[in-house]
């Protein structure tokens, strides 16, 4: 009997009957499960997909309701332009279906190689963060994570780019006075923006 070469799962040989078919594949994802459940157990390798926005020529962008008491770690991906040049992409937390506009701390640092690096922005008590800039013709991408712990801390910490300015944007930011964290919110400085966002689970 053929086996895989990796996991010596079962399959059928070349000669092997056609009535047979239900048999060999019934047999084979008894192996398949089996072997996947020594290796992971009840857990799930790798991130869950559990919402992803386009948006075109707008304002504002808001992704709600996607936490779940599964996840305590999220990946958010974002990349957009913007119809001003150099218009920073700012972030907030959402609590229910409001934005948090109280309470961040944190600070973004970038890398150019126009210039020396050195600190973009912080914020003391401040009403959003920065994430990163954008370009009218280019897309900026941010990419970064949030934890959730206890649902009472929005903490993010992540990168982001502007490609036209050539910079790397690096960013640490947390807000101390949330109860519950639903939702976020992403902004430019100024104008509108046109792009993509993807909220992602960790699997734990």
């Amino acid at each position: 009997m053929a086996t895989t070469t990796n996991y010596s799962w079962t399959t059928p040989d070349d000669t092997a009957l056609v009535k047979d078919g239900a048999s060999a594949i019934r047999a084979l994802g008894t192996a398949i499960d089996t072997s996947m459940n020594t290796a992971l157990g009840t857990k799930k390798a790798g991130m869950v997909l559990l919402n992803t926005t386009s948006f075109s020529a707008q304002s504002t962008v808001s992704v709600s309701n996607f936490t779940s008491a599964s996840y305590s770690k999220y990946r958010i991906t974002f990349s957009a332009i913007t119809s001003t040049d150099g218009s920073s992409f700012r972030f907030r937390f959402r609590e229910n279906v409001t934005d948090k506009a109280t309470g961040y701390y944190g600070a973004a640092y970038y890398a150019r190689y126009t210039a020396t690096s050195g600190l973009y922005t912080n914020e003391n008590n401040g009403t959003f963060c920065v994430i990163g800039s954008g370009d009218t013709t280019i897309y900026g991408a941010i990419s970064f994570d949030f934890y959730k712990p206890a649902n009472t801390l929005g903490v993010i910490t992540g990168h982001g780019i502007d490609a036209d300015a050539g910079s790397s944007y690096f960013f640490a930011d947390y807000n101390s006075t949330m109860t519950d964290v639903t939702g976020i919110t992403i902004y430019p400085q100024a104008g509108t923006m046109t792009g993509k966002v993807s909220v992602y689970g960790y699997n734990e």
